[in-house]
């Protein structure tokens, strides 16, 4: 009994060292040698060695350089790489031209000005409309339009065949017109296609400018009409000269 009295004893007595211990550590639990320093490490870099951009800006360039090497220098080359980096807003144009297979029979018949005309098939067949002067569209007939129906809306029309030949005759001229005010030029058929006016127009104050500088050119050479349409997409600029027929 009394040699286990003692073991008891002494199992106690380290419990508490033990325990006294554990109370004088530190909360963080480390030492003061490993614990992790908050202190900001400052290395000096040389002025030179500083890249003139940053690695991830790509819109300057390797060339974009100051010659200051101070702010203000830092401050002008951030002002040009945004200006430079600015993207130039495009300046299109769609060119229609005014009822052109009629405008041509009219040119060709002068007579045939004030009488509603169309030019398409045959009215007692299956035929269908490619086209109606601005007289024969008050009474209501367009483009794709039966014959038949145009016949029935306005009888007194004049039909005529088209003359693809003659027609095409007139188109080369009319682009040929066109191509010495505006090079850029991108045909979408006889009677109609896009200009690019990225190099004769610096903006759209310019543009109305060439935009009837054209119109003068093509009613010189051949005596026709058309309307364009000036926007920074082709969609728009169909829409707006569609908007401004005839010759707008």
């Amino acid at each position: 009994r009394t040699a286990v009295t003692a073991v008891t004893r002494r199992v106690a007595s380290r419990a508490g060292s033990s325990t006294r211990s554990e109370k004088r550590r530190p909360r963080t639990g480390l030492s003061a040698s490993t614990r992790p320093s908050t202190r900001t490490t400052m290395r000096c870099v040389p002025l030179g060695a500083v890249p003139a951009t940053r690695p991830h800006d790509t819109s300057c360039g390797a060339g974009a350089t100051t010659a200051g090497g101070g702010s203000g220098g830092a401050s002008s080359t951030a002002s040009s790489c945004s200006l430079t980096s600015l993207r130039r807003v495009p300046i299109l144009a769609h060119l229609d031209l005014d009822a052109f297979y009629a405008a041509v029979e009219e040119l060709e018949q002068p007579e045939l000005r004030t009488q509603p005309l169309v030019v398409g098939g045959d009215p007692r067949s299956r035929g269908v409309v490619a086209t109606a002067n601005y007289v024969a569209r008050q009474f209501g007939i367009h483009s794709a339009m039966s014959c038949a129906e145009a016949l029935r809306r306005c009888p007194h029309a004049v039909f005529v065949r088209p003359r693809h030949t003659l027609y095409g005759e007139y188109s080369r001229a009319v682009w040929s017109a066109v191509r010495e005010v505006v090079p850029a030029i991108e045909r979408t058929g006889l009677d109609e296609g896009y200009l690019d006016f990225a190099g004769v127009a610096a903006g759209f104050a310019r543009a109305r400018a060439v935009a009837e500088a054209v119109q003068t050119s093509v009613r010189a050479a051949t005596s026709l009409s058309c309307s364009l349409g000036v926007a920074p997409s082709k969609v728009v600029a169909k829409v707006a000269s569609d908007r401004r027929k005839p010759g707008g």
